[in-house]
């Protein structure tokens, strides 16, 4: 129980921290190399001496008070965040259409795991779900 209690607090504080940094790759939420040597971590979470957090665990960190964002991210991208649609300009775990990035003034890169959460955050808390309609079929089940 005390080793899940360091991981929970470790990603909290992972968070924290990286949200004032750059991703060097989209599909790595949060890096922090480990100075704690005794900190027994989830092989998922570790890449040699550093700490990894997956893309889903942030995203549910960031939205949950508003869990309908998390059903949004998975049924866009199955929370990929580096994922981009061969059909239109959609791209990360919201499959942010570029115009829309603009249009809400988004910014950072919308590949950029954290940029692209954020952006999610803004246009949510503008239009509510309105702009993920068309996956609606997916997630809308849980309104």
């Amino acid at each position: 129980m005390k080793n899940i209690l360091i991981v929970l607090l470790t990603a909290s504080l992972l968070f924290c921290f990286y949200s004032l940094a750059k991703a060097e790759a989209p599909s790595v939420v949060a890096e922090y190399v480990s100075s704690v040597n005794d900190t027994v971590l989830p092989n998922e979470f570790l890449v040699g001496n550093k700490i990894v957090i997956p893309d889903e665990d942030i995203v549910r960190l960031y939205f949950k008070d508003v869990p309908i964002m998390i059903h949004i991210a998975e049924a866009e991208s199955g929370f990929d965040c580096s994922i981009k649609n061969p059909g239109s300009s959609a791209k990360g775990c919201f499959q942010i259409l570029d115009s829309t990035w603009i249009d809400y003034k988004c910014i950072g890169g919308v590949l950029n795991t954290i940029d692209n959460i954020k952006c999610a955050r803004i246009i949510y808390n503008r239009s509510g779900t309105v702009p993920w309609n068309e996956s609606k079929g997916t997630w809308g089940k849980y309104l």
